[in-house]
């Protein structure tokens, strides 16, 4: 058993004991005289302000110490200590060796017989890790906040990469690698290739003088995910001009990229449908004064048709209408073309979510402009076949077929109709589409499970 030893009062006044109790605290604590001259420094505050020799710096002045507004804050504690109140700060001073530190620092009054001040008594602790800590967690929250991937710092010396956690996740590198210095090769293994080019041109830019690095690139994700990044920065060159370091800042514009990319597809499919619709008009118009023997009964037929159209593109252009049958979506599509018994439609009327209405009208409408232009409704005996079904193993299977056409040949290319209909509306259902040329009529298959459709759930 291990008993403690017993502090008598003679052992606590033993300046020797009182000595150790000084040299083992890891705060920095000093006398000065009432004019902030140093007079005493303990063993371990010497310890951790680096100062092998105290009397190379007895009797200066503190305050000196400080840097900045440490400077003010310093003389002010030193003010307050000095009529008997306690100055309290926070501020930044070099060890002995150079090195920056920030301290908390306390500084009381040590009180005379008479009870007023006859020295001042400061207490400093090291609270560097602490402030570092907080000021990381603050940029962590503003790299957040925003959308910035990280930060990075390229040592060219070494040829290391030093960067935050934030930034080696989205480059794939092991964090702890990436905080000790990691080299270019493991930020870039995931780099797209079609994008190495442009980054390898824009790093040899900037070794030629360029005063910033911007470059957008993909980075590949280890769940297939791509993420796009605008990375920026500069090179920092000693007095001769020689590149030492290369710091810079990552931003993650994925949502950007995305948002381009769609309004591209929405521009190139807005040309193609005015093409279309135009065509349409022209297919409507062409065949109504075929078939009518006065002016007037083509201006009501034409009126007609051309207002089933308008509604048919009120479907494609309502992403967000309510759950809706398959039933009224083909019908309105369908409805500027369905002259005479010349399209039958049959099938059961399952709700169809608003996106599937809107793949599969979209299909529907370039089916129908091809066969009105090409097709099976180009012919006066031409007609086409719409029709749906849930087969026993719950699949939900959509036919498009045409007959007495002219004779189908394949296309030499894949128009953007045609992309269109095979894979557009398939991702709609999580399904499978087929666009098939025929020589006897062009046939579209739509393949998906009952339970993708609104409201449905495999039986």
């Amino acid at each position: 058993m291990i008993t403690s030893p017993v502090l008598t009062p003679a052992d606590l006044a033993d300046p020797a004991f009182l000595a150790r109790i000084l040299a083992s605290s890891n705060d920095c604590i000093k006398v000065m005289d009432l004019d902030a001259r140093l007079v005493f420094m303990s063993v371990g505050g010497q310890r951790v302000m680096e100062v092998d020799d105290f009397e190379a710096i007895r009797g200066c002045f503190w305050p000196d110490f400080w840097i900045g507004q440490g400077n003010i804050d310093a003389l002010a504690a030193v003010e307050a200590a000095r009529v008997g109140r306690v100055g309290h700060f926070q501020g930044m001073a070099d060890t002995q060796k150079g090195r920056a530190r920030y301290w908390d620092v306390k500084v009381t009054p040590i009180l005379g017989d008479d009870g007023k001040p006859q020295a001042l008594l400061s207490v400093s602790r090291d609270i560097t890790n602490t402030r570092i800590a907080r000021s990381e967690e603050r940029l962590n929250l503003a790299l957040g906040a925003s959308g910035m991937v990280g930060i990075w710092d390229w040592d060219l010396q070494s040829d290391l990469i030093y960067s935050d956690p934030n930034f080696a996740r989205i480059y794939t590198v092991d964090p702890d690698w990436a905080n000790a210095g990691a080299p270019l090769s493991e930020y870039i293994k995931n780099f797209h290739p079609d994008d190495m080019p442009e980054f390898q041109a824009e790093l040899e830019r900037l070794f030629d003088g360029a005063p910033e690095f911007s470059c957008e690139y993909r980075v590949l994700q280890p769940d297939g995910s791509v993420r796009w990044v605008l990375a920026r920065g500069k090179l920092v060159r000693d007095g001769d001009g020689v590149p030492l370091r290369f710091p810079g800042a990552s931003v993650d514009i994925t949502e950007r990229k995305l948002a381009e990319e769609h309004r591209n597809d929405l521009a190139h499919e807005m040309a193609h449908r005015v093409k279309n619709i135009l065509a349409m008009v022209q297919a409507i118009a062409s065949q109504t004064f075929r078939q009518v023997t006065t002016v007037e009964e083509g201006r009501t037929a034409i009126n007609a048709r051309l207002n089933a159209l308008a509604r048919a593109q009120d479907i494609l252009i309502q992403p967000d209408r309510p759950d809706a049958g398959i039933l009224s979506i083909v019908e309105g599509a369908l409805e500027a073309h369905r002259t005479g018994q010349r399209i039958s439609i049959a099938g059961p009327d399952l709700p169809l979510r608003s996106q599937q209405g809107l793949g599969l009208s979209l299909a529907l409408h370039e089916l129908a402009t091809n066969a009105a232009k090409y097709g099976a409704l180009s012919t006066e005996h031409g007609r086409v076949d719409v029709s749906w079904t849930v087969t026993p193993e719950d699949e939900f299977v959509f036919d498009w077929v045409e007959s007495g056409g002219p004779r189908v040949v394949l296309p030499e290319r894949t128009g953007f109709g045609t992309k269109l209909v095979e894979r557009v509306v398939a991702p709609y259902f999580n399904g499978k589409a087929a666009l098939d040329f025929d020589p006897s009529g062009v046939r579209f298959r739509l393949v998906s499970g009952i339970s993708e459709l609104a409201g449905k759930t495999k039986s």
